[in-house]
């Protein structure tokens, strides 16, 4: 069966002029999707019942008059709800636009190539955002059915309680006692059972250890109780919980043994439902990771950019809230990390919106000011989360540092939003100085903390702007960006955190090694902390170093 295209709705004038711009979607994307043209998005519900477009592109200034009923529309229809919207528009109309939840705007007249540069990132952002959707409705969905596996085995756990088969066998193992429910089980009759030996009904060659294990046991005069895999006389699977106690007489001699057996068949079938079901999900969330980490930038090209670097990278789950981005552009290398709300698949999905938003700013509206890049990032955050009126005090967001540096001139220039960055420098050259600038120093080294603005990415109290801190660079200095992952750790024998203290002492003494020698000892000191002592990691962990 051929697998049906996603649908791209432009919105158009049907009378328009325009036929470059149909003529670029045509060419360009009309064998991966399907291009749905309308002026009234009314048309495509009416004629694609129950199907939702990838995203909707409408051109303004030809949809002007009709604008506040078209976005109105695409507001309150269930269909049409949370789909991104992008006008095309000319630079004098962009104020009109202030009152609309869009998600992108290009510009007219067109440049073809930017045009299209523009859409396919705009559709590739759509479509990640669309998997990692489904991805997160298979999670929401095994754990429904979870719960619900769960409150029905409760039940009939409690039932089987109520009715459970009995039976009765001499020292020598052959049944001389057996009950109706017992027979229901086996599906034996009483007068096949009675006289015969219990093991040729539980015993066969693969459980032949488990049996002798019993009967060792309840020969010694004591109590057995596990679960025993057996088949009936239609040589139906069954699984039991039984237990078997001796009985003794007035000379405490065992007389016979006594077994109560418990039907636990639709349980062990379920367990394994929810097994394959979590197989399944863990299957899902690791191709999740594959997408996340393919958008990480590759070492071969770190290298290029950074040249002599680390990354110190441990998620905590299989999907990180933690993540990287670097990008030259021009001769300004932009290092960005970020610790975004939570961790895990709803971290990851922040992440995804962090990437897609920074390639916009910086690769297509060429930004390279720190400040600028994060006043952009918060509003279109706020923007995609819906940061507004009742949701406005929603914590979702990240914490981000924004290192913008000039490798042929030695100057960084940085800002952060709730974090900061570090800066160990040799003792002979010198001391950076200013008011968001705290020092740490060992008798060789100084470390510099350059605090970032006690502003977030998301909705805050405060919706200050951005400034950017300006730091002249000596050779030999070492940028540290990091996450609070490994500063807060729980460790050590006494089970705290690490500490900021401790980190800032641990990285004065390590930052004289080559940076390959220091993500090393910053394993080993994890190691230390954490794995000898069997603490679990709390938090995703990430640590990035350059060196000038």
């Amino acid at each position: 069966m051929e697998k049906r295209k996603k649908i791209i709705l432009v919105i158009i004038s049907d009378t328009s002029n325009n036929n470059n711009f149909r003529d670029i979607l045509r060419q360009n994307f009309d064998t991966e999707y399907e291009l749905f043209f309308t002026e009234r998005p009314e048309v495509f519900v009416t004629e694609n019942p129950r199907v939702r477009p990838l995203t909707v592109i409408c051109d303004y200034e030809e949809m002007a008059d009709n604008i506040a009923e078209i976005m109105t529309f695409l507001g309150k229809h269930k269909q049409m709800i949370d789909i991104p919207v992008t006008f095309c528009i000319t630079e004098s109309n962009l104020d009109n636009i202030a009152d609309y939840e869009i998600y992108d705007f290009i510009k007219k007249p067109f440049n073809q190539k930017v045009l299209i540069a523009r859409l396919k990132l705009l559709l590739k952002k759509s479509d990640l955002k669309n998997q990692l959707d489904e991805k997160n409705q298979e999670l929401k969905d095994f754990l429904r059915e979870k719960t619900r596996l769960n409150l029905k085995l409760s039940a009939r756990d409690l039932a089987l309680n109520k009715s459970a088969a009995a039976s009765i066998m001499s020292k020598k193992g052959t049944i001389t006692f057996i009950n109706d429910k017992f027979c229901s089980i086996s599906k034996y009759g009483k007068h096949e059972l009675m006289g015969i030996e219990y093991v040729s009904i539980i015993c066969n060659q693969k459980n032949r250890k488990e049996y002798d294990n019993i009967w060792r046991t309840i020969y010694r005069g004591e109590i057995w109780r596990g679960e025993i895999c057996c088949r009936t006389k239609l040589n139906e699977i069954i699984w039991t919980d039984t237990t078997i106690s001796p009985v003794y007489d007035e000379r405490g001699r065992i007389t016979n043994f006594f077994g109560i057996h418990f039907d636990i068949t639709d349980r062990k079938n379920f367990e394994q439902q929810l097994k394959e079901k979590n197989e399944n999900v863990t299957l899902s969330i690791n191709y999740a990771s594959r997408i996340q980490k393919a958008l990480l930038p590759s070492n071969q090209y770190l290298k290029e950019v950074l040249m002599d670097y680390f990354v110190f990278y441990k998620p905590r789950d299989i999907v990180s809230g933690d993540f990287y981005w670097v990008k030259q552009v021009s001769h300004i290398t932009v290092v960005a990390l970020a610790d975004c709300t939570g961790h895990g698949v709803p971290g990851a999905f922040m992440s995804m919106l962090g990437f897609s938003f920074l390639n916009e700013i910086v690769t297509f509206r060429n930004s390279k000011q720190p400040s600028q890049i994060l006043n952009e990032l918060r509003l279109l955050i706020k923007q995609s989360l819906h940061q507004e009126g009742a949701n406005a005090n929603l914590d979702d967001g990240m914490d981000i540092t924004i290192c913008s540096i000039d490798f042929n001139n030695k100057k960084m220039f940085f800002t952060g939003a709730m974090n900061c960055v570090y800066i160990v420098r040799d003792k002979n050259n010198p001391i950076i100085k200013g008011e968001n600038i705290n020092l740490t120093a060992n008798e060789n080294k100084n470390l510099f903390q350059i605090e970032g603005d006690y502003l977030a990415i998301g909705t805050f109290q405060k919706d200050s702007l951005f400034k950017t801190t300006t730091v002249d660079l000596y050779e030999n200095d070492i940028l540290y960006n990091f996450s609070d992952g490994y500063i807060d750790q729980f460790g050590g024998e006494n089970n705290i955190k690490f500490t900021s203290k401790k980190f800032k002492r641990m990285l004065l003494e390590i930052s004289k090694f080559p940076l390959n020698e220091q993500k090393e000892m910053l394993q080993t000191t994890y190691d230390n902390w954490v794995t000898a002592y069997n603490r679990r990691q709390i938090d995703d962990i990430l640590i990035l170093a350059v060196k000038i």
